[in-house]
């Protein structure tokens, strides 16, 4: 079976998690990318998810089962592939909001911070979408 042994790759199976991915992009931002809106494209996050996992599972599962890799050289792998890129979106994150928010709000950004840099959810709910006056209480605001 392909994606069993070391190195092998599932391509088609990339190319299907970047396509749902663009398809994510496209339901976050359908005025930037001037499409219609997609009706039922949020469940490109499931089919984006479950196929992920499949890959992953695939790549650590014998190593896991094994003893070659424990549970928590896995944390360590997974962490320091996925939290540089998740730094480099918080960072982008605070950018924006800096710039978007009035210097009053920036309070709000300062006690969001702390959540968001250990990857949990914030209680802070702010007006992420200013000028416009309603707030938002998104578990992830920055």
């Amino acid at each position: 079976m392909q994606g069993t042994q070391p190195g092998s790759r599932y391509a088609t199976l990339d190319g299907l998690r970047g396509a749902a991915a663009l398809l994510v992009v496209f339901v976050h931002f359908p005025m930037l990318c001037h499409v219609r809106a997609i009706e039922h494209g949020y469940l490109a996050v499931d089919l984006f998810f479950i196929m992920s996992g499949f890959v992953i599972g695939s790549a650590y599962d014998c190593k896991l089962a094994s003893g070659a890799l424990s549970c928590r050289q896995y944390t360590q792998l997974r962490l320091v592939r996925l939290y540089p890129l998740y730094c480099a979106g918080l960072v982008l994150g605070l950018v924006a909001m800096g710039l978007r928010l009035p210097v009053s709000d920036w309070s709000e950004i300062a006690s969001a911070l702390p959540a968001s840099v250990l990857m949990l959810p914030s209680h802070v709910a702010m007006p992420t979408f200013y000028p416009w006056p309603t707030v938002w209480n998104f578990i992830y605001p920055l």
